[in-house]
């Protein structure tokens, strides 16, 4: 600081008088988030002020005494010395006083926002906006300024006090004024400001938005106090910020244009750039970006970033209002000519070319955008999304995947560089170039035997997702021939190909109804060693405290993987993040995993759980008790639903436990499809699968239809998550006019609707369950038009303790739009699912703590026998 200000009193008298400003920069950490918490203050700047930084316009203008300007340039961490009003003010009078032989008195020298004397105890990020001006004046009745070498130490001591009794007199009487906030109340509001900034970081957005927006209704009571005006400022922005991230646009726009100040916020401007351009409203959000890059007037590397970034959104206007307009490319292409490694400027501009059908020239730009992505310590989400779905989009063009693979270099052909781009094919639901990418990098000489399972069990759940079952049975036999001496403990693959090796054709009717000489013969599953448990995570249903907000940690890493490790191809759960779904992690409720079994252990282990499930979903359930005798074992003790193998494990226990209700095989199934009932559903299509009821003395038998990890809500216009495309390949599977039961919606209860209304997507719960419902209702009734399906909808299944409030109301307004539908048929046995008066589930129906038994069938029976005419 002294070397800064001895250059500053080198500079000519002339350039002073030129000028009339004292700049003045508050610099905090550069990363806010690892601040001290017991400041709470550094989200606050950091949300406020680009870069962490402010900058501030001192003006001192006198008929008498000189004018002055100069830069001063302060440094100071806030976390421990936060710079206030009463030093801006010292440091400029300092600043006056050596550079003039007649100063400023330092008695009734005042600073002023233009309008209020502002108080000198208050932080400078708190009283003033970035880039406001800033004055200093003297107090009406103050002497002309003295000569500062004519002070005695009794004049300066009396002055002292003068100007203390008079600047505590002036703040009194103005904090009893009905235009200035109460002190007290200053400090509440800052705080509560401090702990919506925590909760929005952490992802608690709906109790992030009620605080911000109880801010906001107080300190609108305050509008002319600055402190007032600025926090409600700040609250509207956070709050459209939080509606842009919801696309809630029209609600956004609604809340900028409420600001105070909108003309003078960078960070206003840009959020409602940002949502009138989603509006369609193109015109105006160019000029809205206009405004907001006028107000960067320095070329500081944050400025840079914040100019660049506006200019993208500005050529994606003009790019979306007319394709044909050349200054959209133009402007893409100064902004990559300054930063190359700009994501979007690149996504934006390679998405041009994809349009423009140059699709393989653009291919090394995305996977350099993918690559930094995967380095980067703080990813932009919508830059990583954007990415994906525009990798993801090029794949699904004819031959993209020999294009891509003929630019890559051979260094870069690693099987967990494949696997991941594997992955980002399939999130986006191109399961075509997701499977073929697989494919290569098992064919590859480099792969070992870690990549070589955990690409394979990628690969069978993509098969899995195509419905080609035959072919995931046979590549796992394959891998198994490869390896057949790997084992877990005392099992090994060679053990596996005992039971299963010579099978050849799992879906024939033979291995359904056990009479196969293929594999062993039925035998009866007996008790297992966890029977009767719950294997799924339920996330909890309070609010998360600031201690827990405080704990929370970045999924993104894990989110995007890494080009140098082997990641799991294939982990439903994982990859539905980007899709509003609640994960431990993010739900506070993170649990460590307590296993003795190595990553490889659990690939291979993963392997046979979903072999099991495969085949069950093909009917090949004759040889399936002999594999799980052999295998069961290896659970004992192993918390293995907190693996990476959660998913496999959860349903190789639904599967399990439900053939352990079977007496026997069905041995009277036959092969048409006139007495068959499809049953399309979640995991809860497993237990009914296979069974048999009676229509108006008629036979028929339930078939089922798994589609894994399905939601209502995936099934809205234009979703393309992989959960969707099983759903669509499973309906193709089944023959126009059939008979279909649909289940779904508890994991829309479970998860999906509750985590939606705790990131304020949803007003609230039943907002929430009505948009689910229309979605799920809307896509049955058009399968009922489109396929001449006869539909009958399933209640949710009320067996979680945790969700069975919300499950109820999910189903009373399912069974509304049903019953309101000419072409739907709704089966009302709900109430006979639960017992004590509708409080509890009823235990006779009990599988495995999250589903239920196929016990519970003859209730289906006569639902359906109520509702169901032949001749209709």
């Amino acid at each position: 600081q002294k070397t800064l200000v001895a250059s500053i009193r080198s500079v000519p008298d002339y350039i002073w008088r030129d000028r009339s400003c004292l700049c003045l920069w508050l610099v905090t950490l550069e990363d806010h988030r690892q601040m001290s918490a017991s400041m709470g203050f550094g989200a606050f700047v950091a949300n406020e002020f680009p870069g962490g930084k402010i900058k501030l316009y001192v003006h001192y203008i006198d008929d008498v005494t000189p004018k002055f300007s100069f830069t001063l340039i302060h440094v100071t961490d806030i976390t421990h010395s936060p710079r206030t009003v009463e030093d801006l003010r010292k440091d400029f009078l300092a600043a006056y006083n050596d550079r003039f032989s007649i100063g400023l008195s330092n008695t009734r020298s005042v600073i002023s926002d233009g309008k209020y004397i502002v108080d000198n105890r208050r932080l400078l990020p708190v009283a003033f906006q970035n880039l406001q001006d800033v004055f200093l004046y003297q107090q009406e009745g103050e002497d002309a300024p003295e000569d500062k070498s004519s002070d005695s130490a009794a004049q300066a001591s009396n002055r002292k006090a003068e100007k203390a009794d008079s600047a505590s007199k002036s703040h009194d009487e103005r904090l009893q004024s009905p235009k200035g906030m109460p002190n007290d109340l200053r400090s509440i509001l800052v705080t509560k400001y401090q702990e919506a900034m925590k909760l929005q970081s952490a992802g608690l957005l709906r109790n992030a938005f009620n605080q911000f927006q109880d801010i906001a209704k107080v300190a609108s009571s305050y509008h002319t106090d600055p402190l007032g005006s600025q926090l409600h400022d700040l609250c509207q922005e956070s709050m459209a910020a939080i509606n842009v991230h919801n696309k809630k646009f029209q609600e956004a726009r609604a809340g900028l244009m409420a600001l105070h100040a909108l003309d003078r916020s960078l960070r206003g401007l840009f959020l409602l750039g940002r949502s009138e351009f989603h509006l369609k409203e193109y015109e105006s959000a160019i000029r809205r970006f206009s405004l907001a890059k006028s107000l960067i007037t320095s070329a500081s590397k944050v400025n840079l970033q914040n100019r660049r970034d506006i200019d993208v959104w500005i050529a994606r206007c003009t790019y979306a209002s007319d394709p044909t307009d050349s200054r959209a490319l133009k402007m893409y292409e100064r902004v990559l000519s300054e930063d190359d490694h700009h994501g979007m400027a690149v996504v934006q501009y390679a998405a041009v070319g994809v349009e423009r059908g140059r699709a393989r020239d653009v291919i090394p730009h995305v996977l350099r955008n993918l690559i930094l992505c995967s380095k980067a310590q703080n990813v932009d989400r919508e830059v990583l999304d954007s990415t994906k779905k525009l990798f993801a989009r090029i794949m699904a063009l004819p031959n993209m995947v020999d294009s891509l693979m003929e630019q890559i270099s051979d260094a870069a052909q690693s099987p967990p560089a494949l696997g991941y781009l594997a992955s980002v094919c399939k999130e986006n639901g191109v399961l075509r170039a997701c499977r073929d990418l697989l494919l290569r990098a098992l064919n590859l000489s480099s792969v070992q035997e870690g990549s070589l399972l955990n690409l394979t069990l990628g690969y069978m759940h993509v098969l899995e997702l195509t419905l080609d079952f035959q072919k995931a049975f046979d590549f796992f036999i394959k891998v198994l021939h490869q390896i057949p001496s790997m084992r877990i403990k005392d099992v090994s693959n060679k053990d596996i190909l005992d039971i299963l090796g010579a099978i050849t054709n799992i879906t024939h009717s033979d291995l359904l109804r056990g009479v196969s000489s293929e594999c062993p013969k039925w035998e009866s599953v007996g008790r297992l060693i966890d029977e009767g448990e719950c294997q799924v995570s339920i996330p909890p249903l309070v609010q998360v405290t600031l201690r827990e907000v405080e704990e929370q940690k970045s999924r993104i890493r894990e989110e995007i993987g890494s080009f140098a490790k082997d990641k799991g191809a294939d982990n439903e759960r994982r990859q539905e993040k980007k899709e509003e779904e609640d994960d431990d992690k993010e739900s506070g409720n993170e649990k460590k995993s307590s296993t003795s079994y190595s990553p490889i252990d659990l690939d291979l282990l993963g392997m046979w759980f979903a072999i099991i499930k495969i085949l069950y979903t093909a009917g090949c359930v004759q040889p399936l008790p002999k594999l799980i005798h052999l295998i069961d074992h290896l659970r004992k003790g192993e918390d293995l639903h907190l693996t990476s193998i959660r998913n496999e494990h959860a349903y190789y226990c639904t599967v399990s436990q439900v053939l352990a209700h079977w007496a026997s095989p069905p041995k009277d199934w036959k092969d048409g499809s006139s007495d068959k009932i499809f049953f399309v559903g979640d995991s809860h299509s497993v237990a009914p699968g296979y069974q048999a009821i009676i229509l108006h003395e008629k036979r028929y038998c339930l078939v089922p239809k798994l589609v894994t990890g399905l939601k209502c809500w995936h099934m809205r216009p234009g979703c393309n998550f992989f959960p969707r495309i099983n759903f669509e390949n499973a309906i193709k599977s089944i023959p126009d006019g059939s008979l279909v039961i649909f289940s779904f919606g508890e994991i829309d209860c479970r998860e999906g609707i509750l985590t939606a209304v705790a990131q304020n997507k949803y007003q609230d719960l039943e907002q929430g369950i009505r948009k689910s419902v229309s979605i799920y209702v809307k896509k049955l009734e058009e399968l009922a038009i489109t396929r001449h399906f006869r539909i009958f909808v399933h209640p949710i299944v009320p067996v979680l303790d945790p969700t069975r409030s919300t499950v109820r109301k999910f189903t009373a307004s399912l069974k509304l739009a049903v019953d309101e539908s000419k072409r739907l048929v709704y089966l009302d046995f709900f109430d006979d699912l639960l017992a004590d008066n509708g409080e509890s589930f009823n235990r006779n129906f009990a599988l495995d703590g999250t589903h239920m038994s196929p016990l519970y069938i003859p209730l289906l029976q006569s639902a359906m026998e109520n509702v169901y005419l032949p001749s209709s």
